[in-house]
């Protein structure tokens, strides 16, 4: 009898042990825009070299400029999921064709556009080099989401 309550008092610490281990675990925490916005303008702020000034201008069209191509995508996208091929003449399909081919070149124009506002505020090296810090920091990023959700999936 002592052998069996012995056993059943080992076996309950055992499962308190690893209940509470499992309650410990932190949860993958979900993606914040704003968190991201905030991370994303100041590594590459730094690694442009911005000054403060030129920071808040820059990004000030920059955001702008993610607001356009942001609108023009969800458009793009709109007209791609809503369209029944199956119940759309082909006249209905040229034209919607034509629409996302617009939305494309309006999309493909956007930083070409907003490049010429850019250059009163930066120089050209330090545009460089934020685009430089924008892919690397799009990298980190990835790979960071990466490693927490197999780190995640793993426990």
């Amino acid at each position: 009898m002592k052998k069996h309550l012995l056993f059943f008092a080992l076996l309950f610490c055992v499962t308190l042990t690893a209940s509470a281990q499992q309650q410990q675990q932190p949860k993958p925490q979900r993606f914040d825009p704003k968190v991201y916005q905030q991370r994303f303008e100041l590594f590459t702020a730094e690694k442009a070299e911005f000054s403060k000034e030129e920071a808040e201008q820059f990004f000030k069209l920059f955001n702008e400029m993610k607001a356009k191509e942001r609108l023009y995508y969800r458009q793009y996208n709109d007209i791609i999921r809503k369209t029944n091929t199956e119940q759309s003449s082909d006249k209905e399909l040229s034209e919607k064709v034509a629409k996302m081919n617009q939305l494309q070149t309006a999309m493909a124009n956007l930083e070409p556009e907003y490049y010429k506002k850019f250059k009163k505020i930066i120089s050209d090296k330090k545009y460089f080099k934020f685009k430089k810090a924008e892919m690397l920091f799009q990298a980190r990023e990835l790979r960071e989401r990466r490693n927490n959700n197999r780190s995640n999936n793993a426990k």
